[in-house]
């Protein structure tokens, strides 16, 4: 997949854009990833980057790129792509981080039970991010248009995502292309820091 817009194409991700990738995920929320995966978060989301069939997987991944430049990156997959995962998912971070997964699993059940639930027909974005030299370019828009394309092209009726607690200017922007606030999530707390987040959806 491939589309191009003035100045920038947007393409399906590959396994070696995997250094964009965590970069960019860190951007999109700098906190959660080390408390979730450890001290060695970035190794292990390399590893889940490069296969197949997890949440973090390059397949689930659209970058925004000038040349060979990446500009900005979306992460994201439907309702029922993500049901399908779930068991592989659990696989994978078991292979990746050994028998650290048992100490991370309790975190992501009760990051997952904090957080409002994702419904049947849905498509969820789980991270957008753009390099903070290239935004107010527009790339974030194009980014979310053409997830909400994929989205319509899976029959998905409605995108939805997260956005932290206190983060005004992701509220203002989600708001500006059309997203709705639909509830707060849960605060919990790991390794001493605060993570709550606010659920956003637009129907398509």
């Amino acid at each position: 997949m491939s589309e191009s817009y003035d100045g920038f194409t947007i393409v399906s991700g590959k396994p070696n854009d995997f250094g964009d990738f965590i970069r960019l995920l860190l951007i999109s929320e700098p906190d959660l990833y080390q408390e979730l995966f450890g001290s060695n978060y970035l190794e292990v989301l390399e590893a889940l980057f490069k296969r197949l069939g997890n949440n973090f997987s390059y397949e689930n991944v659209i970058f925004a790129k000038d040349g060979d430049i990446v500009l900005g990156m979306l992460l994201g997959y439907s309702y029922e792509k993500f049901v399908r995962m779930i068991f592989r998912s659990s696989l994978t971070f078991l292979r990746v981080i050994g028998w650290q997964f048992f100490d991370s699993l309790p975190k992501f059940i009760k990051l997952g039970n904090s957080m409002k639930k994702i419904y049947k027909g849905s498509f969820y974005i789980s991270n957008l991010a753009v390099y903070p030299e290239y935004r107010g370019k527009g790339i974030g828009k194009r980014l979310m248009k053409r997830a909400e394309e994929i989205a319509m092209g899976l029959g998905c009726n409605k995108v939805c995502l997260d956005v932290s607690y206190g983060n005004e200017k992701a509220v203002l922007f989600y708001k500006s292309i059309g997203f709705h606030e639909s509830g707060l999530g849960k605060e919990v707390r790991f390794g001493g820091k605060k993570f709550q987040f606010i659920r956003f959806e637009k129907s398509l």
